[in-house]
């Protein structure tokens, strides 16, 4: 299995990003309550008691801010969504490493410790090292999307061998 030197970097910028989902997450949760106090606040005001004018104006104005409101809230639920969505992918993908990569996955994406103190940690070689992060990287690559494993396995098939 290839993958090429962007799909590569691309990846590894997603494994690092791992770790850093939920705060993710839990940030867009207090957006959303903000937000949802904000609209709350402005919703349960009755202008209709208090003639200010005889225009709709302050009505309008205060209609117009609780949809923008409720849009605002709606994008984030599509993004924490999203979020989510993402995160379990990665998480496919690390249920698919052997203990080697997932000691690897640990140690240089979640506590992001350079290649000399992960070879160190692990007892492996430099070359041993690089061998393993590659096959990380390719393995979650292949696990994050599964519809292109399952045309490349096709493809394979189809010449007559399966490595």
């Amino acid at each position: 299995m290839r993958i090429s030197e962007e799909e590569f970097k691309n990846t590894e910028a997603i494994l690092f990003s791992y770790k850093k989902i939920d705060n993710q997450i839990n940030q867009i949760d207090v957006d959303i309550a903000n937000l949802s106090r904000e609209y709350n606040t402005y919703k349960s005001f009755d202008y209709s008691r208090d003639k200010l004018s005889n225009s709709n104006r302050l009505s309008n104005e205060v209609e117009d801010f609780i949809i923008k409101k409720m849009q605002q809230i709606e994008l984030l639920k599509n993004d924490k969504q999203k979020l989510k969505s993402y995160k379990e992918k990665i998480e496919v993908a690390i249920h698919n490493f052997n203990l080697e990569e997932k000691t690897l996955f640990k140690l240089r994406y979640i506590d992001e410790a350079n290649w000399l103190r992960v070879v160190q940690e692990m007892h492996i070689s430099k070359d041993t090292y690089y061998k393993l992060r590659k096959s990380v990287v390719i393995s979650a690559a292949y696990s994050m999307n599964p519809a292109r494993a399952l045309k490349e396995i096709e493809e394979r098939y189809k010449k007559g061998y399966i490595e």
